[in-house]
């Protein structure tokens, strides 16, 4: 039996739509560029009878494009099942390229069919076809698997903004963003500063800190703790909500926090980014100079805040809070390897009640812990 290596069957997938047409000819040489199939596409439009080749020329330059993507993600599948010693992940991207090769030849062929004219016009409905085609899956594996966090700050406002900028244009800032854009596995979440732009300074309440964003892919979404909507809640996340249901007759059951957020919650990651299947892969890299600055700032510049700090991490931000003006919460990570251990323990804690009350004592409305609550829900 025939053993198969990794870097053969990739090169099967990549090549097995190319058997006939434009990209095999185009493969004897360098493959088209961009400038090559504008300047065919200008001549095209004097001269309408060139349509053919520049629509060759162009799907040579989008499965040209598509090469290099699927070779890109194929690594990267490679590198996720590294960890375990097997081939799941990249086993399975290697058949669906597959059936997409099988489905783009039968469905351009339909439309070649279906497509009246002569058979020149057949030929370019089945071209244009498979261009958009390629292109598509192109643009899906690029946006999932392969774009890096985007780091613009038009979004902040305020001390926010300032404050991060400035952050982001020191060296060690510039080193930050080096470091990350040369990451080969997928960096979560897409918008790290997620979490300034939903709670800007002025409307700050209360901050939860966590450590670093969830390694799963689909799970981090620049908010501490929180998970879109319709995902599985963590194990962290299920005993918060047992902490808050402690206090009311139902538990929350939806993992999307940004009620809170909205709410004033500032839901804070004290490391921004993180890697697939790595969890503090970006620990020391730079992310916490930027969070003791915010919560410096936080701590300075507005009075009556609540601060979580949830485990050992959380709790090194301590001596920055200026206690004689905020409220401190204290206890252990609500992780299931902590929340029940020590005097200080999170799940004995009732700290959003207690917040709740001072909040309250100070003349101000208690924060809707609950405010996306439906039905009892047993964990």
């Amino acid at each position: 039996m025939r053993k198969f290596t990794y870097s053969y069957l990739l090169t099967a997938v990549v090549f097995s739509f190319v058997a006939s047409g434009a990209y095999a000819a185009a493969a004897k040489s360098e493959p088209p560029t961009a400038a090559d199939v504008e300047a065919c596409w200008a001549k095209a439009d004097a001269d309408p009878s060139k349509e053919n080749s520049c629509l060759k020329l162009d799907l040579a330059y989008a499965q040209s494009e598509y090469k290099t993507v699927t070779e890109q993600v194929a690594s990267l599948a490679k590198a996720w099942d590294k960890p375990s010693g097997g081939r799941t992940r990249w086993n399975k991207f290697i058949v669906s390229g597959q059936s997409f090769d099988t489905f783009v030849k039968r469905e351009c062929d339909f439309v070649s069919t279906v497509t009246k004219g002569s058979r020149l016009v057949e030929d370019n409905a089945e071209l244009a076809c498979q261009i958009n085609w390629y292109r598509l899956r192109t643009s899906i594996l690029t946006n999932r698997h392969l774009m890096k966090p985007d780091f613009s700050t038009e979004s902040l406002t305020g001390v926010w903004r300032t404050t991060v900028e400035h952050f982001m244009a020191s060296p060690e800032g510039q080193n930050l963003v080096d470091r990350i854009s040369s990451c080969t596995s997928d960096v979560f979440p897409p918008h790290p500063f997620r979490a300034l732009e939903e709670t800007p300074f002025e409307q700050v309440r209360a901050v939860i800190f966590g450590q670093d964003p969830y390694h799963t892919p689909g799970k981090a979404c620049g908010l501490a703790f929180s998970v879109p909507a319709g995902e599985k809640l963590p194990p962290s996340l299920k005993n918060i909500f047992k902490v808050m249901a402690a206090s009311n007759e139902i538990r929350r059951t939806r993992g999307d926090l940004s009620d809170w957020a909205a709410a004033g919650v500032l839901l804070l990651n004290t490391i921004l980014t993180v890697e697939a299947g790595k969890p503090l892969a970006h620990a020391g890299w730079g992310w916490e100079t930027l969070t003791d600055r915010l919560v410096a700032q936080l701590s300075s510049g507005r009075n009556g805040l609540v601060f979580f700090l949830w485990g050992k991490p959380a709790q090194r931000l301590r001596p920055m809070i200026d206690e004689r003006r905020h409220l401190v919460l204290a206890s252990s990570h609500p992780s299931p390897l902590s929340a029940t251990r020590g005097d200080d323990a999170f799940m004995k804690s009732d700290c959003f009640h207690k917040a709740n009350a001072w909040l309250e004592a100070r003349g101000e409305a208690p924060i809707d812990w609950m405010g996306a609550a439906q039905h009892p829900v047993l964990f």
